[in-house]
């Protein structure tokens, strides 16, 4: 699915690795059931929580490359206080 926003507002394939794209493309599917033949499966779809790793590595990237408008602000505030924690996580340990 291609994204409606403008070129300038998308991250480009510069910042996003091509692992990334491919667990977009194919989410985990999670099935879900209370049991008895009535009911079928409920099936969510999801994606690994690495995934929001490479998310975070994508955006970081292209402000540093000076790619992102104001309108990522939050977002990338929320990046960085996560890297942040990890760092500081990773240095307790």
């Amino acid at each position: 699915m291609r994204s409606q926003l403008p070129a300038a507002e998308r991250l480009t394939v510069d910042f996003v690795e091509v692992q990334l794209v491919e667990k977009l493309e194919k989410p985990l599917i999670f099935q879900w059931g209370a049991g008895g033949a009535e009911q079928p499966p409920s099936v969510f779809k999801g994606f690994d929580a690495a995934v929001l790793i490479d998310l975070r590595n994508a955006i970081i990237s292209a402000n540093s490359a000076g790619c992102l408008s104001a309108r990522y602000e939050k977002i990338l505030t929320a990046c960085l206080s996560v890297e942040r924690v990890a760092s500081a996580a990773c240095s307790m340990a």
